[in-house]
């Protein structure tokens, strides 16, 4: 599927198409970007900022989800100032979108 937020070939390299593990990872994916997002909004301080960024650029990286690992990764640049706010905004957006394709899939 063109412009899907997660790419399954990626995906289907480490599961060897299983669906049932693809919707595992997915949904456990999910649960996990929730939380890196909530520690980002919560974030004081650049370090707090780069670990849940950088946790969250990574998790994105293994199941496929290039646009919200290219942001994740631009986040771990910006930091917890006006700039980083708006990568967060653009994070939780790209992070509606992969809900929306996980809970459309069979």
């Amino acid at each position: 599927m063109s412009g899907a937020p997660i790419d399954l070939a990626h995906l289907g390299r480490y599961t060897a198409g299983d669906a049932r593990l693809e919707r595992e990872l997915l949904e456990l994916f999910v649960r996990s970007a929730g939380d890196c997002l909530a520690r980002l909004a919560a974030a004081a301080e650049t370090r707090a900022w780069g670990e849940a960024a950088h946790s969250l650029r990574g998790a994105a990286l293994g199941i496929g989800a290039t646009r919200m690992a290219a942001l994740a990764a631009t986040a771990e640049t910006l930091g917890p100032g006006e700039a980083g706010r708006d990568t967060l905004a653009a994070l939780a957006a790209a992070l509606a979108e992969v809900r929306a394709f996980v809970a459309a899939r069979p």
